[in-house]
């Protein structure tokens, strides 16, 4: 029986943030409408990406658990490409560097609107589904087929958790930086970003070259 520990709550609010983390379209609308809407527009935006990330989240992991099986050759596999992915996406945050700009138009507060653009923003971005699906894995003990109900709420809840941790702060930073962010900080960002996504491949690949070695025993 797997019982739902400190470790695997922290695990999936890391994963929360990490997934937050990436400066794409929703990092930057996040900013913009708390620096042109005001914080609580930001908050709003932050929280509909988030629900898509909690979302996201059960999907791929529901679907990496129904795929593996709990086969250590397919984790393995799953630690493979999902190493490559974040690496990939670290080395992409780190050479594109973006500069945010106030987004000018409409500054009425439909806060309901702004949080269903967000949702659908992160929900039709196709790295999403894939990312939730390979790192989700990450979180739990070997051999686990299978998660309870509740088990998969509370755990898609500290993803939205961490998401929003992410989010909030980003837009509270437009919000209180309304002339906008220099492009040397930004810079300096994205890096740290890029650093996050760099390691989380690292240690994926690190995984996958110690479950090859226990498969193969060399």
């Amino acid at each position: 029986m797997f019982y739902i520990d400190f470790s695997f709550l922290v695990k999936c609010y890391v994963i929360g943030i990490l997934g937050a983390t990436g400066m794409g379209p929703i990092f930057i609308l996040t900013f913009n409408r708390g620096a042109s809407r005001g914080f609580w527009a930001g908050f709003v935006t932050a929280f509909g990406a988030a629900l898509a990330d909690s979302m996201f989240f059960i999907l791929g992991l529901a679907g990496a658990l129904t795929f593996i099986g709990g086969s250590l050759k397919l984790i393995t596999l799953l630690d493979f490409f999902g190493g490559l992915l974040l690496l990939f996406l670290g080395y992409s945050l780190i050479k594109k560097v973006k500069k945010f700009s106030v987004a000018d138009g409409e500054r009425k507060k439909n806060f309901f609107l702004l949080a269903s653009k967000s949702f659908l923003i992160t929900t039709f971005n196709p790295l999403v589904l894939l990312f939730f699906m390979v790192i989700s894995v990450q979180v739990l003990p070997d051999g686990i087929k299978s998660l309870s109900a509740h088990q998969y709420f509370i755990s898609s809840f500290m993803v939205l958790l961490g998401s929003i941790t992410v989010l909030t702060s980003v837009a509270l930073a437009g919000f209180l930086f309304r002339s906008g962010i220099s492009r040397e900080k930004l810079k300096l960002l994205s890096v740290f970003s890029g650093i996050a996504f760099i390691c989380a491949g690292i240690f994926l690949l690190s995984q996958f070259f110690i479950n090859f070695i226990k498969i193969y025993r060399f």
